[in-house]
């Protein structure tokens, strides 16, 4: 899917350039965009590709001039790095924090044919039924994918991954019962779990999602380590002088963090997430590091 936008974060596009890698903000950006449209400024640059992982086009993101302002999801800045194809940059080197823009986390979710209403009834049935299930992802090294990767290594199951073309593939061979199981995204999972066409288990996250109280989080049924949410944050270029980077911070928590924003989020299974700066950088970097041992030890790679 290629995610297309015509207007994102007016207030900041009219401060300076704004570029676009893969994101998931699209329909947080809008709820801030929609009040305002008449009013808008487009967006001076915009570079879109694939929400594929390992898409080619990843390889060839370049950077804008100084100063210009980028948003990433975090695959390209925490996974990409550490599996094919070779970037063009380094996320740790290259590019400087501004914060972190909206998460969102996953659920667990099983079809119906699973004997399993809770999180450590499904670990006990797979670790009886060792390579016999299936989890599925939207692709090799999705952060779908590698959550459950992350989940196999911390319960010692044994599953057979199934990548798709994208989530919405995904969840329809869930729903059919031709895969066993997956983390998917709320958005998708909930309207199917509320209407028990299929059951989730827990959410991926530190805290639980207000439209699905009644879900518990990994960490509520023992797997604290278990958080496994996808985000958006903002970035410039190494080099950017610290003025510009701290007005960007402040601008970008005053344009999008509304009471209109946080509704949409909720409705939607987003979380806004105004992490600043240094608190930002501190959580990038434990992430990256956290994604490059569970590749490692999980030996994935592009093929």
């Amino acid at each position: 899917m290629v995610f297309q936008f015509h207007y994102l974060f007016e207030h900041l596009s009219a401060l300076h350039n704004v570029w676009l890698a893969p994101v998931h903000v699209h329909h947080v950006a809008r709820a801030e965009a929609e009040p305002r449209r008449a009013a808008a400024h487009p967006v001076r640059y915009a570079r879109t590709v694939a929400q594929r992982p390992l898409a080619p086009q990843v390889a060839r993101i370049g950077l804008p001039a100084l100063g210009g302002l980028l948003v990433f999801g975090c695959y390209l800045l925490t996974i990409s790095p550490h599996i094919g194809p070779k970037l063009s940059y380094d996320p740790l080197r290259d590019l400087i924090p501004v914060g972190s823009v909206v998460g969102y986390s996953y659920l667990l979710v099983v079809r119906n044919g699973i004997p399993a209403t809770t999180m450590k009834e499904f670990v006990e049935h797979a670790k009886r039924n060792p390579n016999k299930l299936s989890f599925t992802s939207p692709g090799i090294a999705s952060v779908n994918h590698m959550g459950m990767e992350h989940f196999s290594m911390l319960t010692g199951i044994k599953m057979t991954h199934i990548p798709y073309k994208g989530d919405s593939e995904a969840m329809a061979d869930v729903l059919a019962g031709h895969v066993d199981c997956g983390f998917i995204s709320f958005s998708l999972t909930a309207p199917q779990a509320k209407n028990g066409k299929l059951r989730a288990l827990a959410f991926c996250s530190a805290a639980r999602n207000p439209q699905m109280p009644d879900v518990p989080t990994t960490a509520e049924v023992g797997m604290p380590a278990l958080v496994v949410e996808n985000w958006t944050a903002a970035m410039v270029q190494a080099g950017t002088p610290t003025a510009l980077v701290e007005r960007y911070s402040r601008e970008m928590i005053k344009t999008l963090f509304t009471p209109e924003v946080e509704e949409r989020a909720k409705v939607l299974g987003f979380r806004p997430n105004p992490l600043g700066i240094e608190d930002f950088d501190a959580f990038l970097k434990s992430e990256v590091a956290r994604w490059a041992r569970i590749i490692a030890s999980a030996k994935i790679t592009a093929t």
